[in-house]
């Protein structure tokens, strides 16, 4: 299942979202200092990364900022859950994000792959 790097500094909405992706089978990384995010996502390889828009501790849209000017195809969320249904609608955006980051890792193998298939073709003199 998909690996999730979680930036959630407050601890009760942190452990109610993990709590809840991790239910449905995701693996989660959750940390709570943002400035240790570029460590996790060369260390884990997440194929999503989830941020808290309504974080006390950081500015959401700034680390978005920043992960996109480094790594500008990388998946982030921003995220807002203050109930169940903000929940429900959370995951069908995190199922979406993860079929396109399959879809767009199968592409690019196949976009590599064709070249290598057709050098491996005998030419005819």
């Amino acid at each position: 299942m998909a690996l999730i790097l979680m930036v959630e500094g407050e601890s009760p909405s942190r452990r109610y979202v993990k709590n809840a992706l991790a239910d449905d089978g995701y693996r989660i990384i959750s940390i709570q200092d943002p400035s240790a995010i570029w460590a996790y996502i060369t260390r884990f390889k997440p194929d999503l990364v989830l941020l808290n828009g309504l974080s006390k501790q950081f500015q959401s849209y700034d680390l978005l900022n920043d992960i996109k000017s480094r790594s500008p195809g990388f998946p982030v969320l921003v995220y807002m859950v203050k109930d169940d249904d903000a929940l429900k609608k959370l995951k069908q955006a995190i199922a979406l994000a993860l079929f396109e980051v399959r879809f767009s890792r199968k592409k690019k193998r196949a976009s590599f792959a064709a070249p290598l298939k057709r050098k491996e073709l005998p030419t005819t003199v």
